[in-house]
């Protein structure tokens, strides 16, 4: 499963610390990292844009995403 979540910006810390509460420690290596793997070998986390995450679930690039309802709606 591939997890798209906001690269920076105030919804980036918040999802991370959801995804450790539900036990996927996301191992962030590099600053600009465009992928992370977690805890669990079937789940990867991609770093995006806020506003091209509705994209990429859409497009089936992340099988899921997080953003904010803003973006989601204008997508």
């Amino acid at each position: 499963m591939r997890i798209a979540v906001p690269n920076k910006g105030r919804l980036h810390e918040p999802t991370l610390s959801l995804l450790e509460r539900a036990g996927l420690h996301v191992e962030e290596t590099a600053d600009r990292q465009l992928y992370a793997d977690t805890v669990d070998p079937e789940v990867t986390v991609l770093f995006a844009r806020a506003a091209d995450i509705p994209e990429y679930v859409s497009d089936g690039a992340a099988d899921l995403g997080v953003t904010g309802l803003d973006q989601a709606a204008e997508s």
